[in-house]
């Protein structure tokens, strides 16, 4: 059974979609921008089940930023901030007076950021397949080759990121997540978030980070 979408508002106006399950100790899942869609990844076994096994025991928090998913789609600016900005109009909106957080990829700099920012509200954090500063990322061959492609050819794209970027391999899932990846979000819309990613720099930030954080 899908989980119920709701709906909190950031302070500069813009709706972002979030759903909760199970019970326990909160760990919230921020997304990597622009990759998520919390309603279709429930459509994909491999990802319902790693929903359902790391809500066993503990109270699960997973939305979509600003201009992807099933948050408000014209979104005119990303940033670090605007990043930040919708992982606060989650929390707050749902009470939450401390949790654990989950980044993976681009989300880590605004995890960072916020824990920074908020050392008694965010307990643990986990920090996947991340970075610090956007532009070592960008500066990756892999990601230099692939971006070009985005306004190019959207359903190629797609399947770049489901296959060679995210690891998918067999058939049927790499097909499935490669059509989710296309039913995210816009190719201009994807195309800017992923080109303002390469200005995040929280690396003055990182000496205050004081929680325990896992790095994967």
């Amino acid at each position: 059974m899908e989980p119920l979408i709701r709906y909190s508002r950031t302070s500069d106006g813009f709706n972002i979609a979030h759903w909760v399950v199970g019970e326990g100790p909160t760990l919230v899942g921020m997304p990597s921008l622009p990759w998520s869609h919390i309603q279709l990844e429930w459509s994909i076994p491999a990802v319902r089940s790693w929903y359902e096994a790391i809500s066993r025991g503990r109270r699960l928090v997973r939305y979509d930023g600003r201009g992807f998913g099933l948050s408000s789609r014209d979104a005119p600016e990303v940033s670090l901030e605007t990043d930040v900005e919708d992982l606060v109009s989650v929390v707050d909106g749902l009470k939450l007076d401390h949790f654990d957080l989950y980044a993976g990829l681009h989300s880590g700099p605004a995890a960072i950021a916020y824990t920074a920012r908020h050392p008694l509200r965010v307990d643990h954090l986990v920090l996947f397949c991340s970075y610090a500063d956007g532009s070592t990322h960008r500066s990756n061959p892999l990601t230099q080759a692939t971006r070009p492609i985005i306004l190019q050819d959207w359903q190629f794209y797609a399947q770049v990121v489901a296959r060679l970027l995210l690891g998918w391999t067999e058939p049927e899932a790499a097909q499935a997540f490669s059509d989710l990846v296309s039913r995210c979000t816009s190719p201009e819309f994807a195309s800017r978030a992923l080109e303002a990613t390469s200005l995040f720099d929280v690396s003055d930030m990182l000496g205050n980070v004081l929680v325990p954080t896992l790095v994967l």
